[in-house]
């Protein structure tokens, strides 16, 4: 995802390529005043989401600072502010290429106003969208929200293109569920922890007659029974799906994993699908 910030004589533009907790990389272009560079800075989750809350903080109240930092280099660019809504900007940008390296020191100012957009755009980062927040520092994987299933799927799956579905309870609108599975049938059933509801996804009510489901308690926090859960489909050619993959979060700890995957041999596979 890329954030733009432009002012008459400063102009930033952020692409976030990857964003996991160990390892997340941002490319830089950088004009001030007809200086530029164009890098590439290693950071964090935690430092990156505490910089999309702190510079939301200064874009609202002028005061503080936000600042990006690498955790292991020099690189950095950090925003300021005084009372009369002047944006201060300043850091300090190098690379390596072919031996040679190239290092700039800029300082710069502009009006509060050119934050605005940058700042918006941040915030759908932070507030999780389609973004992975995904921890991966552990020897299991955590997520911060249900989102971050999609893109665990997306990496369990080795599928670029799966295309992943939340379990919503048709009945209240709830996001967590009991889980009831049996991995040697390859059957699901979801229980709303809301309103009780229960249902049996895709095409598993052909199975579940000869199926011994058993509820599913997180292995590793060893008490939560609630997941956030998603269905993933990596499709043939034509459309129809070739393969499932069942995505689940514990809601405690935030544990990602897959309980179950299969293979579609029949298709039309339509039905099956809406069957969430």
């Amino acid at each position: 995802m890329e954030y733009k910030l432009e002012s008459n004589t400063f102009s930033l533009v952020l692409n976030l390529d990857i964003f996991y907790s160990d390892n997340s990389t941002l490319k830089i272009i950088l004009n001030s005043n007809g200086f530029c560079a164009q890098t590439f800075m290693r950071t964090d989750a935690k430092n990156f989401k505490t910089f999309i809350s702190d510079i939301e903080n200064l874009y609202n109240t002028l005061k503080g600072s936000a600042e990006i930092t690498e955790p292991y280099g020099n690189q950095s660019i950090k925003f300021s502010a005084d009372k009369t809504g002047h944006i201060f900007v300043s850091g300090h940008l190098s690379a390596i290429s072919k031996g040679n390296f190239q290092s700039l020191e800029f300082k710069n100012s502009f009006d509060q106003t050119c934050l605005k957009s940058f700042v918006s755009s941040l915030k759908e980062l932070k507030i999780g969208g389609k973004t992975v927040m995904i921890d991966k520092s552990k020897k299991y994987w955590t997520g911060d929200s249900a989102d971050d299933i999609s893109e665990y799927l997306r990496l369990y799956s080795e599928d670029d293109k799966i295309d992943v579905k939340p379990v919503i309870c048709h009945s209240c609108g709830n996001d967590s569920f009991e889980l009831r599975v049996d991995q040697n049938e390859d059957v699901i059933q979801v229980k709303c922890t809301n309103c009780g509801t229960k249902k049996i996804l895709l095409d598993c009510d052909e199975f579940w007659e000869d199926a011994k489901p058993r509820l599913r308690k997180c292995s590793v926090c060893k008490s939560c029974k609630s997941y956030n859960v998603s269905v993933g489909f990596t499709r043939r050619e034509n459309g129809s799906v070739k393969w499932v993959y069942i995505g689940n979060r514990c809601t405690n700890c935030g544990t990602l994993g897959s309980y179950l995957d299969w293979k579609i041999n029949y298709e039309p596979t339509d039905e099956m699908e809406q069957n969430i």
